[in-house]
């Protein structure tokens, strides 16, 4: 009979078995910016779940070999034209962005491959040209790009909103991305879509023109209990978690993995993030004494108290002051404080790894909040592996690799992390040198809602 294995006993892990997966793949990519398609000579693309908009990064020679027909310029041919020029904005279009999309896949006929055939590719990225560098020693061009959604997480509401009492969160997300022309898909709800009311509720503070519209968003994410992201085309999808069409891709350490990397943070996970908001409003109570000569030339004592209770008005700059005297009379006054100053930023958002927990706690101290705020974050940390997986892509699993993707993975030698995970970042690199790869980082349990 063995004996039982006794909690600090030293036991050999089990060995991996290699039995990798090959597959001969001759990948193309084009790239297409402002309307003209070429080929370029690497690109990374970032995906993210966690309020952050996606972004890419695109290498392009300054002038090289090309099997596209050359641009003309001043009597010469050139095959990869100034940028300066090509994509110059001038008085007229001066608000019109510049496009980009990435193209990637393998064609019916590598060898025969051109610029002008999308035959085979799938769109990888959609979004704009944020800016580009030019580096004359190694004659190449890098452009740094961004989502088409990228207003939402880096302008702040400007105005009052308009309404709360009557107005959806999914209206309140179809104005916003009206106002920036980010196209929407349709919602898909379990049930019907709570009013803004409802969502500010719980976040009872003025001057809501300093929140940044993607934090709005994931409170309406939050209290219709449904998942948004931005998907690789630039649109934004507002869905119940339940009703996402999730790809289960199998994935085994030692056939399909390159390298894998597994964290678990005990009690303290610094990608875990837990805010608690509360409201209580603020009574001041104030107590005064007068003392008055009368006419006998003594004096005389009186005392009253006055209570004033100020209570922000949600969606406007505006506090409502309320105050009560001795005799009960009641004065009400309307007071204006600052929203705080606004703020723009041309740098991607990197809280991509992030999980943010917004948890509204009513009445509750500031005590009572960071209380509570460490008790959910070290509940989350101890239930939490991460594992971090580069994985070759495959044009089986291309469609299908995704942030809304379930990945399976096996054959690792600890059994905590022979799990579920899902992706709360994808990371795409094609180059020649690297090939197609896939770097993702992923958790064991289902994302907060509203990534």
């Amino acid at each position: 009979m063995t004996a039982p294995t006794q909690p600090g006993i030293k036991a050999r892990l089990s060995p991996t078995q290699w039995r990798p997966k090959y597959e001969t793949m001759q990948p193309r990519f084009v790239v297409k910016i402002d309307g003209h398609q070429y080929i370029a000579e690497s690109f990374e693309t970032s995906i993210n779940a966690h309020g952050a908009t996606d972004s890419a990064t695109v290498v392009m020679p300054i002038m090289g070999n090309s099997n596209m027909s050359p641009t003309v310029k001043d009597g010469k041919a050139v095959l990869y034209p100034d940028w300066t020029l090509s994509i110059k904005r001038t008085e007229k279009n001066a608000g019109t962005p510049v496009l980009i999309e990435i193209w990637a896949g393998e064609p019916v006929n590598p060898s025969a491959f051109r610029a002008t055939n999308l035959a085979g590719l799938t769109k990888r990225f959609s979004g704009i040209v944020d800016l580009y560098s030019v580096q004359f020693d190694d004659n190449k061009t890098t452009f740094s790009c961004r989502s088409m959604a990228y207003p939402l997480t880096t302008n702040k509401i400007v105005f009052p909103f308009p309404r709360e009492n009557s107005v959806t969160t999914v209206a309140f997300i179809q104005q916003q991305c009206k106002r920036f022309g980010i196209r929407m898909a349709p919602p898909n709800l379990v049930g019907d879509p709570v009013l803004m009311i409802d969502v500010f509720g719980a976040e009872f503070i003025s001057g809501v023109q300093d929140w940044y519209i993607w934090d709005v968003i994931l409170q309406c994410a939050q209290t219709d209990d449904v998942d948004v992201w931005v998907d690789r085309t630039g649109t934004l999808r507002y869905e119940a978690a339940s009703r996402v069409k999730r790809t289960k891709i199998p994935l085994v350490w030692g056939e399909d993995i390159h390298a894998i990397d597994g964290t678990h943070a005990p009690q303290f996970s610094k990608t875990v993030r837990v805010t608690v908001r509360s409201y209580t409003k603020r009574t001041r109570t104030a107590s005064i004494s007068r003392v008055t000569t009368n006419a006998d030339g003594g004096t005389d004592v009186s005392a009253y108290s006055r209570r004033v209770t100020s209570a922000p008005i949600f969606g406007t700059t505006s506090s409502l002051v309320t105050s009560i005297g001795k005799n009960g009379d009641v004065t009400t006054s309307l007071q204006t404080v600052s929203g705080g100053a606004a703020s723009g930023s041309t740098g991607v958002e990197g809280d991509s790894n992030i999980e943010h927990y917004l948890i509204p706690l009513k009445n509750a101290t500031r005590a009572m909040c960071q209380d509570q705020a460490q008790k959910i974050w070290r509940q989350i940390s101890m239930h939490e592996y991460a594992l971090k997986i580069d994985v070759p892509v495959t044009l089986k699993n291309l469609a299908a690799m995704d942030v809304t993707a379930l990945l399976e993975i096996s054959g690792l030698p600890m059994a905590l992390f022979n799990t579920q995970v899902w992706p709360r970042q994808i990371i795409e690199r094609l180059s020649p040198k690297s090939g197609w790869q896939w770097e993702i980082d992923t958790v064991n349990h289902t994302l907060p809602s509203g990534v």
